[in-house]
């Protein structure tokens, strides 16, 4: 920064800010002030590249064929000359900045970060709206549907333009997943603001599940790499794990028959499981009907996928699996599924087998982070309430007591 103490009786311009080397002790005023600078210039940087963008495209449609030749030719010996490729690296860049600071202040001063996202601050509010609209632009042109061959094919005029779409886009999920991403072991009361501003105005979720579904279709070539996918699912799990979804529409409904045919498959990402275990919470009689619509046979494979993970103590994926069969209300959860996690018979087998769960949660350090206790708390509380336990503890003091001293150990 090129002064570190700005006169207070002088305003700050952006030429007194140097964001090649940002001073984050400063004031919160002064790093918003910062924040706000690399936010407009992100915006200025999309609005240049998005012009150049539709005049190079209009000029495509008025070459004849050996005119655009002729272009990609010059393009092939002198790439440097090609400004929508320049402007696309300034506006990556500008990407990166954002990217940078918000990661960097939330590690050394969440609270300032708490106090720029508010719903006041028309600059974020801004750029909320920016990175709505690039996703739902790559939403609204890439349905999951043939359309995107043909899509992809437009950019294949220029080889050197086929990954500017898919960059953007993944630029954009990396963002929103810094501003969301909940850090370890960390009660970040900003990243739980983000999330709910993310989620109470704009429709992130039908978007990112869009992107996710195009990435995995066997008929295309993922346009993102798998550090982007991981980072979509994460995103997806961070908006929706105390969010109710912005709308349960047909690309939601697909991104579940996705994920369900994944699991089906063996593939057992924990996201995956994520996902399932936040909605069927949060959206449940929803939800329920989107499992209660597919076929028996597809039903039979999930629940027999699930009580294999339980079966096999598949570190991290037990209580998920557990919440989502109580969610699904899975009859033979009792006399099936609980029971195969004691080692002995016990006349309060549902509490043992819960309290097992959580025990090995505790004792496994690997996987004993803030979100699988959060996981775990929200696991007791279905459990509670599911129709078996709550009979018992309406009707059976004796079974109350035994939860408490349960939990108190």
């Amino acid at each position: 920064m090129k002064n570190n103490r700005i006169p207070t009786d002088k305003q700050p311009s952006d030429a007194d800010y140097d964001l090649n080397n940002i001073d984050y002790s400063v004031s919160g005023s002064e790093l918003s002030a910062i924040f706000n600078i690399i936010v407009k210039k992100l915006l200025n940087n999309y609005d240049n590249y998005s012009k150049s963008t539709q005049r190079n495209s209009k000029k495509h449609g008025e070459d004849t064929e050996s005119t655009k030749i002729d272009y990609e030719l010059e393009n092939l010996e002198d790439k440097s000359s090609n400004p929508e490729l320049n402007e696309l690296d300034e506006l990556l860049q500008c990407f990166d900045e954002l990217i940078e600071f918000v990661l960097t202040l939330k590690q050394q001063n969440s609270f300032v970060l708490l106090i720029i996202f508010q719903k006041t601050n028309l600059i974020v509010i801004n750029l909320i709206e920016f990175l709505n609209k690039l996703l739902n632009n790559f939403y609204s042109k890439n349905e999951f549907t043939n359309s995107y061959k043909p899509y992809s094919s437009d950019f294949d005029l220029n080889s050197d333009l086929a990954e500017c779409n898919p960059s953007i886009v993944g630029k954009t999920i990396q963002l929103l997943h810094v501003i969301t991403n909940q850090p370890q072991n960390n009660d970040d009361e900003s990243t739980i603001y983000c999330c709910n501003l993310l989620t109470s105005s704009f429709n992130f979720t039908s978007p990112i599940a869009n992107v996710l579904l195009i990435n995995g279709s066997s008929d295309n070539k993922p346009i993102l790499n798998e550090q982007y996918s991981k980072a979509c699912l994460d995103l997806m799990n961070h908006l929706t794990f105390n969010n109710r979804l912005f709308t349960v529409d047909t690309y939601i409904k697909k991104f579940i028959f996705y994920l369900i045919d994944r699991i089906i498959k063996s593939d057992l990402r924990p996201n995956y499981f994520q996902f399932l275990s936040n909605i069927l919470r949060n959206e449940e009689a929803e939800i329920s009907k989107i499992f209660k619509s597919m076929d028996d046979s597809i039903m039979r494979k999930v629940y027999r996928q699930l009580i294999s993970i339980i079966k096999e103590n598949t570190n991290g994926l037990v209580l998920l699996s557990l919440i989502i069969l109580i969610k699904l209300e899975y009859s033979d959860l009792f006399a099936i599924v609980l029971p195969i996690k004691l080692k002995a018979k016990s006349i309060y087998e549902p509490i043992d087998c819960a309290m097992s769960a959580l025990n090995e949660l505790n004792m496994n350090k690997k996987i004993n982070s803030s979100l699988q206790r959060l996981n775990a708390l929200n696991f007791l509380y279905e459990f509670v309430k599911c129709e078996p336990v709550k009979c018992l503890l309406e009707g059976n003091d004796d079974y109350f007591d035994v939860l408490m001293f349960r939990l108190n150990q």
